[in-house]
């Protein structure tokens, strides 16, 4: 071989290496150490909270939130339904464990203490109609059968007992999820947009021509949510009106994700489709906003955060002031949450106000 071959074989080798490096790239789980130093109250209706952060050999973007709590909240057991003999839609079979594995990754790495379980349409019931306490993901865009039909359903009445539903893919509640078969968008026997009216007393979603948005909410920012899909958007006014959350980002009247409160519950709905990992709609970012928001405890939230952003930097007794003339408020929650799509640094710190 020709020294001039000799060069072009290691040049080829070293394509080959920074390909497979840029396809197999792992998340990397940052080295940053966070300390809280001091809390004052200072007039009854503010106060400020002394907070350092160190970053190591590998500095990332942060966010530093701060959420008013109406509740001193721990960490609930999560249910994430899965079962192949019923359909999905907008959410690839592919797509939807795709979701199952980077959320339990992400629960794990971020520090979710609660206990998480995948259940099947026949669990799913046994515990809407007893476990209230609790979490169900629904990643795929369709209730089973066993749940929630046009003649019967459980969701509104495990929501107003207090349950968390997350739901991600086609119209919440729009389609029957038959055993055995695909989804028939014009059945007659589809619950439709009035099971929305009859959960919620509203319509919270429908079609929209957009397929995604890119304008950054102040949830969105600050809790770093990146799914950005609104093809069944959630609608803003509807959100704000009925006392919720726009957590995701917006176009014109829709947002990508939104809760709302039903009952002594809440709802929160992804408003799209779902695809493959490292893709504008994809699986993990689905996954990471989903254990952002739950370790967030957004949803006992009075709806403000107050929040600085580090760009890739340290800092050493950082003051953040904050409104509190809520005397609803029983927790702070101090959040540190890194905006690179390749690490999993989060921190909490939940503080109970005095």
């Amino acid at each position: 071989m020709s020294p001039y071959e000799k060069m072009l074989a290691v040049v080829f080798a070293l394509i080959l290496l920074g390909e497979l490096y840029t396809v197999t790239q792992p998340s990397l789980v940052v080295k940053t150490s966070v300390s809280v130093s001091d809390i004052t109250y200072l007039d009854g209706k503010k106060a400020e909270i002394t907070y350092s952060v160190d970053q190591g050999t590998y500095p990332n973007t942060l966010a530093v939130a701060l959420l008013r709590s109406y509740q001193l909240f721990s960490d609930r057991h999560i249910y994430t339904y899965y079962d192949e003999n019923y359909p999905s839609s907008m959410v690839a079979l592919a797509s939807w464990l795709g979701i199952i594995d980077h959320l339990d990754e992400n629960l794990r790495l971020k520090g979710y203490v609660g206990s998480t379980e995948v259940v099947n349409a026949a669990r799913l019931r046994e515990l809407m109609l007893q476990e209230y306490d609790s979490v169900v993901i629904i990643p795929s865009g369709v209730f089973p059968e066993t749940v929630h039909t046009r003649e019967s359903s459980l969701v509104k009445q495990y929501l107003e007992m207090g349950g968390i539903i997350i739901w991600i893919g086609d119209y919440f509640a729009a389609f029957l999820g038959k055993y055995g078969n695909m989804v028939n968008g014009s059945s007659t026997e589809n619950p439709g947009f009035e099971a929305q009216q009859e959960i919620l007393g509203y319509t919270i979603s429908n079609a929209s021509s957009l397929e995604s948005a890119g304008n950054a909410s102040l949830f969105s920012h600050s809790l770093n949510l990146r799914y950005p899909g609104i093809q069944r958007g959630i609608l803003v006014d509807e959100v704000v009106k009925h006392g919720g959350l726009v957590l995701g980002m917006t176009n014109g009247d829709r947002t990508s994700i939104g809760l709302v409160p039903v009952g002594n519950g809440y709802l929160v709905i992804f408003g799209g489709k779902v695809t493959t990992a490292r893709s504008e709609f994809g699986e993990d970012i689905v996954a990471s906003d989903i254990a952002n928001i739950l370790l967030s405890g957004v949803a006992y939230s009075n709806g403000e955060v107050t929040y600085h952003m580090l760009e890739r930097n340290s800092v050493r007794n950082q003051t953040m002031s904050f409104d509190l003339n809520d005397s609803q408020i029983k927790a702070l929650v101090l959040l540190v949450i890194s905006s690179d799509a390749y690490s999993y640094f989060f921190f909490r710190k939940i503080i109970t106000v005095n």
